[in-house]
């Protein structure tokens, strides 16, 4: 059972307009479609400094990171990408990972070593890449993270397969109104302004639900028994509504991975970056600026 994508497929929201990144005119962006080994990745970049990546939740795509690409921005050299699957990313044809497409993406633009800033999946993402090249990470923000090897609930099994068999069956609509009305994403429902953004996001990725999970390569060993071999600086943020499974991986970590900082956000639920942008900004720019410079 592919219990990953539970919180992947639970995680979706789309900030403001889903038309495209909201960008200054002053900020220079680089965008393109990054050859990797497999079928092609989305990427924007902007920036200069220390790389920082961001990596978007399952269901959506690299626009959730709207409020903090230009803000990073103005200190960094940020990258966002969608993950294979999703937004303008090509569809995966063959197996294929996630920690392997980031190497490659990092090697095609020409990031030796990078920042991480995962939600939810992307949490995933940078956990099992920080294992995979503990070199090419120096440091991780980890946001509601998901993590791979976890048991989530029974519970959360069931309505993860619930969606997909409504999928199957070509009842997207149905599959839809399960995922918005999830405990996940509750909370920033409640926000008028994230609600189309939130919906147009759901319906452009759904297809997922009937690709990406059965092609995934799963990191082996998988995250969960092998945190204390992390040696990146890492901060944990946690929204304090989100759902019990995140609370047990948020433990879990505290328990097991030297020396992170948790912080948790007052009155945000999973998709802390969205319902809480600008907590969300000020406790990343702070984690990064007290790190060692160049480590």
């Amino acid at each position: 059972m592919n219990t990953r994508w539970i919180l992947c497929l639970l995680a979706a929201v789309l900030l403001g307009s889903a038309a495209g990144p909201a960008q200054s005119s002053s900020l220079q962006v680089q965008s393109g479609m990054a050859d990797v080994r497999e079928p092609r990745l989305y990427y924007e970049m902007a920036g200069k400094g220390e790389a920082v990546v961001l990596i978007h939740g399952g269901g959506l795509d690299s626009r959730m990171w709207d409020r903090q690409f230009e803000a990073l921005a103005r200190s960094y050299q940020v990258v966002r990408y969608d993950v294979r699957g999703f937004g303008r990313s090509d569809l995966p044809d063959k197996p294929y990972s996630d920690h392997g497409d980031l190497g490659q993406l990092l090697d095609f633009l020409k990031i030796d070593r990078a920042h991480l800033v995962g939600l939810s999946m992307g949490g995933r993402i940078a956990l099992d890449f920080a294992l995979a090249s503990p070199e090419r990470v120096r440091s991780l923000v980890l946001a509601g993270p998901g993590l791979s090897g976890f048991q989530f609930s029974a519970e959360s099994t069931k309505r993860f397969f619930d969606q997909v068999r409504s999928a199957q069956r070509g009842d997207w609509e149905k599959a839809l109104q399960a995922w918005l009305t999830d405990a996940y994403i509750v909370p920033a429902m409640e926000q008028p302004s994230l609600r189309p953004g939130i919906e147009k996001m759901a319906r452009d990725n759904l297809r997922t639900l009937l690709m990406n999970y059965m092609l995934q390569i799963d990191l082996d060993p998988p995250a969960v028994g092998r945190l204390p071999e992390i040696q990146a600086p890492a901060l944990l943020l946690v929204g304090e509504r989100d759902v019990p499974d995140i609370f047990a991986v948020a433990r879990l970590l505290q328990e097991k991975l030297p020396g992170i900082r948790r912080r948790d956000i007052k009155g945000a639920g999973h998709l802390v970056s969205l319902e809480k942008p600008e907590e969300f900004n000020k406790a990343v720019l702070e984690f990064l600026a007290g790190l060692p410079h160049g480590r």
